[in-house]
């Protein structure tokens, strides 16, 4: 894929999900308690070397589309994210939408429909890739103009970082909104005018 066209576009999204993919596969590898807990409601096999060997293969799948994508390592970075969301969609239905995925080893991320998407994303992300490759993340950055390079990296772990932060802090900060607007709706203020009007007719009463 030659610097310049409007594919590119999809470049530094596409390296933003290997990086994940990559970052994944070794908070795993450390950590893969919370991964074998969710393989474990979602029904599946659950022993530490099945998780650990997952992992494995995200690292390396995420380390290579980082370093010299090839077609069919674009095509694993797209199963990759269509796996994720179909385990997601599986453990999302059978615990209900509660727990944490384990995606990032200890870390907590919330079973939702965002994290889902963006796994989604990530495969439309490898599928194109797999159409028109791209070379490696350092490479691709060497084409661009100089002072463009380092925003171009730093983009993609921005966008890295931004997803993380979705994933993790967005949908618990949505429920705790829905939450609160139900119990403002069902229960009127004591301080609102009209709530203060109520309550000095049953006084007078």
């Amino acid at each position: 894929m030659s610097v310049g066209t409007v594919p590119d576009a999809s470049a530094a999204p596409y390296f933003a999900a290997a990086l994940l993919l990559l970052v994944g596969g070794i908070a795993k590898l450390r950590r893969p308690e919370a991964a074998i807990r969710s393989l474990a409601s979602a029904g599946l096999p659950r022993t530490s070397s099945v998780v650990r060997l997952l992992a494995a293969g995200e690292a390396a799948v995420g380390c290579a589309c980082l370093a010299a994508p090839r077609r069919a390592t674009s095509v694993a970075l797209a199963g990759s994210y269509l796996g994720f969301a179909w385990f997601l969609s599986r453990l999302r239905r059978s615990s209900r939408g509660t727990g944490s995925c384990g995606c990032l080893g200890s870390t907590e991320i919330p079973i939702s429909r965002l994290h889902i998407g963006l796994d989604l994303a990530g495969a439309v992300l490898g599928i194109l890739a797999v159409v028109d490759p791209f070379p490696g993340l350092i490479p691709f950055a060497g084409r661009l103009p100089m002072l463009a390079a380092p925003v171009f990296v730093s983009g993609v772990a921005l966008i890295a970082y931004l997803c993380y932060l979705a994933v993790v802090f967005l949908p618990t900060l949505m429920l705790s909104y829905r939450r609160h607007t139900t119990s403002s709706e069902a229960a009127p203020s004591r301080s609102s005018p009209f709530a203060f009007h109520l309550t000095a007719i049953s006084e007078e009463a």
